[in-house]
């Protein structure tokens, strides 16, 4: 949620500046998101198995 609130200001400060460079920062931020949440799942597979 941090992440996503953070990325939300950043969108908001930057929006008149350079739009393509906020989507491609959002884009970066979900990407992470996405990474630690299947990192989460596969570390939490083997242990409900």
């Amino acid at each position: 949620m941090n992440l996503y609130k953070h990325s939300q200001l950043i969108s908001f400060i930057n929006r008149r500046k350079n739009p393509y460079a906020v989507k491609r920062q959002m884009t970066n931020y979900m990407l992470q998101d996405d990474e630690k949440h299947q990192k989460v799942q596969t570390f939490s597979k083997p242990n409900k198995i």
